[in-house]
This record gives structure tokens, C-alpha cells and sequence, in this order.
């Protein structure tokens, strides 16, 4: 099974190239995009499982796509990452669902490793777990495993037929 997909936003073209060797050196299959409005643009053409984006770019921040990609795409794990390392930008990204916060400079394994926590790089999946083709049932699975692993209670609800005890018994296997 291939590694995931990531989403690499960042304006500056060098660390952009260099941030996409790193992750397709280590295996990943990666995207690019230029800008906010470019990422948004990327994600509504292909799924991807996880965007890395800039904060400090022209037009939308880091930030404001953070908010983006929560709105369109609940679930989609997002870390972002800057040159000006303030706790406080850091603790107000992770509370509106940023998965990690980087300061640059950072060396490459530290990038890989990140990505690898968030996605889990290239594991294979078992005979138990769902298949979702669909991008918004990859979405709930990305929303029900990230939900696995905090300590927090979830209701399901829905029609018959819709799911429900697959959802539940994902979440239970990664909790």
C-alpha cells in the first residue's frame, strides 16, 4: 500500500521544493500548492490525507486555511508551520485543530516524523478495517480516528443501513 498523500502549502518556491523532496524521500506522495487559495483549489480537484501549510503567505494565512479546511473538510489533519515561533500562535492553532506546530528552522527527520505520527505513513491495513473510496467517508474515518485517540465519549446517529456499528467498532479498535 502506498503512503499517504500530503498537501505542501507554502509561497516561497525553494523551501517549498525542499519541504517535498524530504517527504517523497520518505515515501510519501506529496502535492504542492503555492498559496491558500491554491490549496483550496487542490483539495476540491484529489483527497489527500494530511496538508502542511506556511503560515505567513500572501492573501490567506496559515491560519485563516486552517479554518478553511476545518469548515470544508472536517477531519483533514493539518499542521502548520512558521519562522516565528510565539506560544501563543502555536496554542491557538492546535485549539482550532491543528495537529502540530512547527518552527522553522527544523531538520528534515523532524518533518518526516511529524507526518508519520499524523498519517502513519505506510501501515498496512487490516482484514477488520473499513474501506471508504468516497472522499467524505475518508473523512468521517480520518475525524473517527482522531476522535480514537483523545478520551472523549461519541454518540452515532443515522438511518439503518448507514454504518453506524462500522463506524463504532473503528473507533473502539483505535481507541
Amino acid at each position: 500500500m502506498a503512503k499517504a498523500q500530503i498537501l505542501i502549502v507554502e509561497d516561497d518556491r525553494d523551501l517549498r521544493e525542499a519541504l517535498v523532496t524530504t517527504l517523497e524521500l520518505a515515501k510519501f506522495r506529496v502535492r504542492e500548492a503555492s498559496n491558500a487559495h491554491e490549496a483550496l483549489a487542490r483539495l476540491a480537484e484529489a483527497p489527500v490525507d494530511m496538508v502542511v501549510s506556511d503560515v505567513n503567505m500572501p492573501g490567506l494565512s496559515g491560519h485563516e486555511l486552517l479554518g478553511e479546511v476545518q469548515r470544508l473538510y472536517p477531519g483533514l489533519p493539518m499542521m502548520l508551520i512558521t519562522a516565528y515561533g510565539q506560544i501563543s500562535h502555536a496554542v491557538s492553532a492546535m485549539q482550532s485543530g491543528a495537529v502540530d506546530y512547527l518552527v522553522k528552522p527544523f531538520e528534515p527527520k523532524v518533518l518526516v516524523d511529524a507526518v508519520s505520527k499524523v498519517v502513519g505513513g505506510s501501515r498496512q491495513k487490516s482484514g477488520d478495517e473499513p474501506v471508504a473510496e468516497d472522499p467524505a467517508s475518508k473523512r468521517i474515518f480520518q475525524l473517527a480516528a482522531k476522535v480514537a485517540g483523545s478520551d472523549s465519549t461519541v454518540m452515532i446517529s443515522g438511518e439503518s443501513g448507514t454504518g453506524k456499528e462500522v463506524l463504532a467498532r473503528y473507533i473502539h479498535q483505535q481507541s
